[in-house]
């Protein structure tokens, strides 16, 4: 889905979508409701559950900005970039020490990621499966000195199964810092599958569940 494919389903201009991702502005609550309609639309998952993630966005004051990208776009740039080159270093250097990572389903994969020891068993195990080949890629949606919304889409080939898949990322900051991650793929089941089959679970040293 384009950026004005996106606005016209919200009906909004494709320019009010910009200033929610540049963080000139925040979307109210009428058209953030339609925004979370589209997107649960999009990725089969509940709305009312999306509304509830995206509500703080409502609370965001809007705070004048120069010109460029909002900080946690910025940084959700900086992580996109931190991914392609399998550098886990950089993300980490994003994130909050005790930052919580939520991975839904019912695999192997699922569960909760706590602190940077966390961040680091998923992305060690993402590398080592797919052999550094895994395929990355971040489109931000809005963004807010507090959260950012992306597309996340990842590509990678185990044992001779192909995940290819996309998923709504929910971000929330804490001092320009990454705090809390919630992820929600748009075909849980495709997940829960390639995750059985690869048979595979992310060890937790930190003692996330």
């Amino acid at each position: 889905m384009s950026r004005d494919q996106f606005a016209g389903a919200c009906g909004v201009s494709p320019g009010s979508v910009s200033n929610y991702l540049s963080g000139a502005s925040a979307p109210p609550a009428p058209v953030l409701r339609r925004i979370s309609n589209v997107l649960a639309d999009r990725l089969d998952i509940d709305p009312v559950h999306l509304w509830v993630e995206l509500g703080v966005l409502v609370e965001a004051s809007p705070r004048p900005r120069r010109a460029g990208r909002s900080r946690p776009e910025a940084i959700h740039r900086e992580i996109e970039r931190a991914l392609s080159t399998g550098d886990v270093e950089d993300v980490l250097a994003l994130c909050a020490e005790d930052v919580l990572v939520h991975v839904p389903g019912r695999n192997p994969f699922a569960g909760e990621y706590r602190g940077k020891q966390g961040v680091m068993a998923i992305g060690g195990l993402l590398k080592e499966l797919s052999g550094g080949q895994a395929e990355l890629k971040t489109e931000p949606i809005t963004a807010t000195n507090h959260l950012a919304v992306h597309m996340h889409r990842v590509r990678m080939e185990v044992q001779g199964e192909v995940l290819d898949m996309h998923s709504l990322v929910v971000s929330y900051f804490r001092d320009d810092k990454i705090a809390e991650v919630w992820i929600y793929p748009e075909d849980q089941y495709q997940v829960d599958d390639f995750w059985a089959s690869v048979g595979r679970a992310v060890p937790r040293p930190d003692g996330g569940t």
